[in-house]
C-alpha cells in the first residue's frame, strides 16, 4: 500500500512538471548602429588654395591647384599609384585658345561618363580676358576648347563681364552641368558628354526658359552644388539654410532645412542608397526659426551629418579616426567628391591635405 502511494505521489509531480509552461526566454537589449570615419593621407598640398578634385569612372583621382602666376598643372594618381603631372596644363589650354604666352587658372575640372576630364578655364594676356570649356582625353593626351570664350559671353548674356566670373563643372548622369555666376549674375547650363566626344563644338543648354526660374542666382559665397541623382544638382544655401534638389529638366525641389546645424557646410554627396552625407566644420550654427525641424543635440562638430528623409545620424569629432599627425579639430572641407568604391576625396584646407574618407559601421 506504501509503495502504490509513493508511485502516485511521483506521478503527479511528473504530471505537474509537464503542466508548467517553460521560461520565458531573455529578452536581449537591441544592438545599436555605430559609425566612425575614417581619414587617409592622399598627398599633401598647399593649404587655403583653390583646389579642384575629380575622379573618373575607373577611380583615377585629378586634382589641380589655381597658381598666382596662372601656370597651373592638373595631376593624376591611380589606387595606390604615385602622384603624376598630366597634359592638361595652362600652356596646353592656352596653346588650345590662341593665347600663347598669356596665363590661365582652372575654375573646375570633373571626370565626364565617356573618360575625359572637362575643365571651365579662365585665361588672360594682357588686358584681355577670355573663359573656355574644354574637354581633355587622357588616353590621348589632347586638349580641345569645345565652348570658347565668343561662345560663352553669348550664351550666358554676360558679354565681357564674363571674365569676373568663376566656372564650376558638375557631372550628374551623362550631363555635364555648367554654373557661371559673379556677384551680379549667374546662369545655369548643360550638356552631353557623349555628345562632347564627337562634336567638335558644343553649346550647352539653359534648361530654365527665363532668368526668374533660375533657382541659383547671383547668390551669396557659401552657396554650392554638387551632383544629385539622375542628372539633377543638389543645392546648398547656408544662408538660406536649405538643401534643394534641381532637376535635369530645371525644376527645383525642397530636400530638407539645415536651420540649427553648422554653417561650414561641405557641398552634399548622395550615396547609392539615397542618404545624404554632409561634412560639417565646427563654426557657428545657421539661424532657426519658428518652423524649423529639431536639429538633434549632443552634436560634437566636426561632424560627418547623415540625413535620409527625416532622419538624421551624425558621426562626431570623437568618432573621427585620423592618421597620426592630423589635427581632426580644425577639418574643413567645401566638397565630398565620391569615388566608384563609395568612398569620398576631399581637400582639407585647413592642412592643404588631400584625404580619402570612408564611413565604416558596427554595432554596439
Amino acid at each position: 500500500m506504501r509503495c502504490g502511494r509513493i508511485i502516485l505521489a511521483i506521478f503527479a509531480l511528473v504530471v505537474g512538471a509537464c503542466d508548467r509552461s517553460p521560461p520565458a526566454p531573455q529578452q536581449q537589449a537591441p544592438r545599436v548602429k555605430l559609425y566612425s570615419l575614417e581619414l587617409w593621407p592622399v598627398t599633401p598640398l598647399l593649404p587655403s588654395r583653390p583646389t579642384h578634385v575629380a575622379i573618373d569612372v575607373i577611380g583615377n583621382l585629378y586634382w589641380v591647384q589655381e597658381t598666382e602666376d596662372g601656370d597651373d598643372i592638373v595631376f593624376v594618381m591611380g589606387e595606390g599609384a604615385i602622384p603624376r603631372a598630366t597634359l592638361l596644363t595652362s600652356a596646353n589650354v592656352l596653346k588650345a585658345m590662341n593665347l600663347e604666352r598669356g596665363a590661365a587658372n582652372f575654375h573646375s575640372i570633373t571626370a565626364g561618363v565617356d573618360g575625359a576630364v572637362y575643365f571651365y578655364v579662365l585665361a588672360s594676356r594682357g588686358r584681355e580676358l577670355a573663359s573656355a570649356i574644354g574637354r581633355f582625353d587622357p588616353r590621348s593626351g589632347e586638349t580641345r576648347i569645345i565652348t570658347n570664350s565668343d561662345k560663352l559671353m553669348s550664351l550666358t548674356g554676360m558679354g565681357r563681364s564674363i571674365g569676373l566670373a568663376r566656372g564650376k563643372l558638375i557631372t550628374s548622369g551623362a550631363w555635364v552641368w555648367v554654373w557661371i555666376r559673379h556677384s551680379d549674375d549667374a546662369v545655369l547650363m548643360r550638356f552631353d558628354a557623349r555628345e562632347a566626344a564627337k562634336a567638335q563644338q558644343i553649346d550647352p543648354v539653359n534648361p530654365f526658359k527665363t532668368k526668374s526660374d533660375l533657382p541659383v542666382g547671383a547668390t551669396p559665397e557659401g552657396d554650392d552644388l554638387s551632383a544629385g541623382p539622375d542628372g539633377s544638382l543638389l543645392w546648398l544655401s547656408p544662408s538660406a539654410g536649405t538643401i534643394r534638389r534641381i532637376t535635369a529638366d530645371g525644376g527645383s525641389t525642397m530636400l530638407r532645412s539645415l536651420a540649427g546645424f553648422s554653417s561650414g557646410l561641405s557641398a552634399p554627396a548622395m550615396e547609392g542608397s539615397g542618404r545624404l552625407v554632409i561634412f560639417a566644420s565646427d563654426t557657428t550654427p545657421i539661424p532657426s526659426r519658428a518652423d524649423t525641424p529639431t536639429v538633434p543635440s549632443g552634436i560634437q562638430y566636426p561632424a560627418m551629418l547623415m540625413f535620409d528623409g527625416d532622419k538624421v545620424e551624425w558621426i562626431g569629432r570623437n568618432d573621427i579616426l585620423a592618421y597620426s599627425g592630423f589635427h581632426v579639430g580644425t577639418l574643413r572641407l567645401n566638397e565630398l567628391i565620391t569615388n566608384p568604391a563609395g568612398e569620398w576625396v576631399a581637400y582639407d584646407t585647413a592642412s592643404g591635405e588631400l584625404i580619402r574618407l570612408r564611413i565604416k559601421e558596427r554595432f554596439g
